[in-house]
């Protein structure tokens, strides 16, 4: 059976360097790697981002010289209903689309760059529902997970994250965006992996608890 794991976090935590050690790691126990990039699934909400900047539930702003489009969904009770229906139709297409990317490629282990925690964060940060990341509709997002999926939170201190990734400072969101994350690491759907040390440290870790967690399963 092939297994999933999920790797999430807030930009500049370090899941690119991770899943890139991650990857070597399984290949040495020879194990046949997949890497997914699943943070974005917008087929049926693509024309809904077209029509929120013409109805002003999405607004241009200036910030350090660029131009950035921000979803404010959350000004609109009824759009933000839509939005996470249509969202949670996309994820749920995406895993079929992801599935027939498989069927043709022998895999042990998918390696997937954020997924469902990460969109949902996306989706709080728009809609400003923090109850996203539990209960309902964390429920019927996690649902959509493949058999077989373990999920990791990577956590950095946020003067690390900033090293690592100056441009965050630049998202008008990323105070409230921290705070959902930190809300997520009590969320018993994620193995928290803290990414302060280095890079083999958090490699190891993730491995470590996986291959004890798959051996289980």
């Amino acid at each position: 059976m092939t297994r999933f794991i999920v790797i999430s976090g807030i930009d500049g935590c370090g899941k690119t360097t991770l899943i890139q050690g991650l990857r070597k790691r399984l290949e040495l126990e020879g194990l046949t790697t997949h890497y997914e990039w699943l943070r974005y699934n917008h087929r049926l909400v693509r024309p809904v981002h077209g029509l929120s900047r013409l109805v002003g539930l999405s607004r241009r702003y200036r910030t350090a010289g660029q131009s950035v489009w921000r979803h404010e969904f959350y000004r609109s009770r009824p759009f933000c209903s839509f939005y996470l229906l249509l969202t949670w139709l996309d994820v749920w297409l995406g895993r079929l689309f992801l599935a027939a990317r498989l069927h043709s490629e022998s895999a042990d282990v998918v390696v997937c760059d954020r997924w469902v925690h990460d969109i949902l964060v996306d989706l709080a940060v728009d809609t400003r529902r923090r109850d996203l990341l539990a209960g309902t509709w964390q429920a019927r997002f996690t649902r959509i997970l493949p058999p077989g999926t373990r999920q990791y939170l990577i956590v950095r201190d946020s003067d690390r994250v900033v090293s690592a990734r100056p441009d965050v400072l630049q998202d008008m969101s990323h105070s409230f965006r921290k705070k959902l994350y930190r809300r997520l690491e009590k969320s018993p759907e994620v193995v928290v992996v803290r990414n302060n040390g280095t890079v083999d440290a958090a490699v190891d870790a993730i491995f470590g608890d996986w291959k004890s967690w798959a051996c289980r399963c």
